[in-house]
């Protein structure tokens, strides 16, 4: 049985700490590592589904980042999300993972907004 982590970032824009080219490789590798020990998760294995977060400019977009939560919930049903990362796109995500009761992650999502209760499904 799979535990799915749907992922939510920027696709190729370094410009952003929480990017996929910075994030993925240790997401791969956590991965791997869960997956390679029987004991951690017995019957299980972990994957992931990554969606872009970037407008056409490459820039974190408010509008996409939603649109590709919805995409996710629905076609994998996901355990838990990782990002968004800018406070812009993590809002209606958070709103989102809130009403889904589905935790989400993010190394992002500064704004002082995210620590109230708000967002609740949030950890960052």
């Amino acid at each position: 049985q799979n535990i799915t982590l749907a992922v939510i970032l920027p696709q190729s824009n370094t410009d952003y700490p929480w990017a996929w080219p910075r994030i993925g490789p240790a997401l791969e590798r956590a991965v791997r590592n869960v997956n390679a020990d029987p004991t951690l998760l017995p019957d299980h294995q972990l994957v992931y589904a990554f969606k872009n977060s970037e407008n056409k400019n490459g820039i974190c977009s408010e509008s996409i980042a939603p649109l590709m939560a919805v995409d996710l919930k629905f076609a994998y049903d996901p355990w838990a999300f990782i990002g968004p990362g800018c406070s812009y796109t993590a809002s209606p995500v958070g709103l989102f993972t809130t009403h889904w009761d589905v935790p989400m992650v993010t190394a992002g999502a500064p704004a002082v907004a995210f620590y109230g209760g708000v967002y609740p499904s949030i950890t960052n």
